[in-house]
């Protein structure tokens, strides 16, 4: 079983690293990712990064999903 704990500081380094190179944009200015999460002053785009990669793999996880139920 894989670690949770991890897992989660590696997306997080990565989200800011990423967050970094885009000179501190969040997805929604780099990619047109629309942010299901309402920003606010406190908002850090590498949350918002976080959140990206989130959806991503929920989208990755149910398209195998489908081809594992096509004949």
């Amino acid at each position: 079983m894989p670690n949770v704990t991890r897992q989660a500081a590696v997306i997080e380094m990565a989200a800011k690293y990423i967050c970094n190179h885009h000179f501190g944009l969040c997805p929604m200015m780099v990619v047109k990712f629309c942010c299901p999460a309402k920003c606010s002053l406190d908002t850090l785009a590498w949350h918002c990064w976080i959140k990206y990669f989130q959806n991503l793999a929920n989208k990755a996880a149910g398209t195998a999903q489908q081809n594992r139920s096509l004949p």
